[in-house]
């Protein structure tokens, strides 16, 4: 499945969501959409391509880890240089699990403990 509102773009399949373009308020909740209904328990948000992310695409993403782990799955993001320096910025680094394209752990998130309630 592919889909594009204006500066945004999402690919879904196999486990993997791929989205390009500027992830904020206006397209956080297509993404939502598309990784809620993942049937895999162990989804990968590959964000390489997003050159924009806001808190509502932060937003989002930690919602639907903390989603997928109460569902006794997972949920792995990769980054682009931008969505990772906003990560940091905001304090998240922690709480993301965040891994580059080979799946290797770059972030320190994902312990378990995701401290949003």
């Amino acid at each position: 499945m592919e889909e594009q509102i204006g500066h945004f773009r999402l690919a879904v399949g196999g486990g993997r969501v791929t989205a390009a373009g500027e992830l904020d308020a206006n397209t956080c909740g297509v993404l939502a959409s598309a990784i809620e209904a993942a049937p895999e328990r162990h989804v990968v948000v590959d964000l390489c391509d997003v050159d924009f992310i806001d808190s509502s695409g932060l937003r989002c993403l930690t919602d639907q880890q903390r989603r997928r782990r109460e569902d006794g799955g997972s949920l792995r993001v990769v980054p682009s240089r931008a969505v990772t320096r906003v990560v940091e910025l905001a304090g998240l680094a922690d709480v993301l699990h965040l891994v580059d394209e080979s799946g290797t752990v770059t972030g320190r998130g994902g312990s378990g403990d995701d401290g949003i309630g």
